[in-house]
């Protein structure tokens, strides 16, 4: 290969990394706008048990989603499994992660459901923060 050649080559693999890296910039900023339009659909939060409450939101058609707050000032939840129904069935689900004191965590890219559903916590576990 000759000299020309290669500087031809690297400049090819910078216009591609370029590309590459505003269509990972351009997904990033699409996808926070479509979160941020629906969060304004949550409802506000009703408890469930525990010392956690719920929030839903219907997404589009029948397809709704849901967000779990930890309403304690003083423990995390480190492990949380639930069920719920919806008009497929019933479900088990565990919450990924930890939930803080205060700390809100769901939404559609991680809780779905095909009709508004009915949460039922069945195991909870919490350390002292």
């Amino acid at each position: 290969m000759m000299l020309g050649e290669k500087r031809n080559w690297d400049q090819m693999d910078k216009m591609k990394k370029a590309v590459f890296l505003f269509a990972f910039a351009f997904t990033l900023v699409v996808a926070a706008c479509v979160n941020a339009a629906y969060a304004s659909n949550f409802g506000p939060y009703s408890y469930v048990s525990h010392e956690v409450s719920v929030s839903y939101a219907q997404i589009k058609g029948d397809t709704w989603t849901w967000r779990f707050l930890n309403n304690s000032d003083s423990t995390t939840i480190t492990y949380m499994a639930f069920k719920y129904r919806d008009k497929d069935g019933e479900h088990a689900n565990i919450l990924p992660g930890q939930l803080k004191p205060g700390a809100a965590f769901g939404g559609r890219a991680i809780f779905t459901a095909s009709s508004r559903p009915t949460i039922i916590i069945k195991e909870i576990k919490r350390v002292a923060t």
